[in-house]
């Protein structure tokens, strides 16, 4: 497992893989799910390097909340079960 750093008053806004995780409190492994499922945004390539836009992922997040609270439904499981086929990011 890596150790990401801990020192940061604030989150990067490009981050690789196991960040990305890490600020989304899930693993890697549920962060590849995601984006294969078009739940989440896919990553940038920048110089060989893939990386997530921290804004993208706050969007994201963002989106299915709102979705989920229109539709009455107050946890992101269950939105992601409930929600229409197509949607997401």
């Amino acid at each position: 497992m890596v150790k990401l750093q801990d020192h940061l008053s604030y989150p990067p806004r490009m981050m690789r893989r196991e960040r990305a995780a890490a600020y989304l409190d899930i693993s890697p492994a549920q962060l590849d799910r995601l984006v294969a499922d078009g739940i989440l945004p896919k990553p940038a390539k920048i110089k060989n390097v893939i990386m997530w836009d921290r804004v993208d992922l706050d969007a994201a997040m963002d989106d299915i909340k709102a979705l989920g609270a229109e539709a009455g439904i107050n946890t992101v499981d269950q939105y992601l079960d409930n929600r229409p086929k197509g949607k997401g990011k």
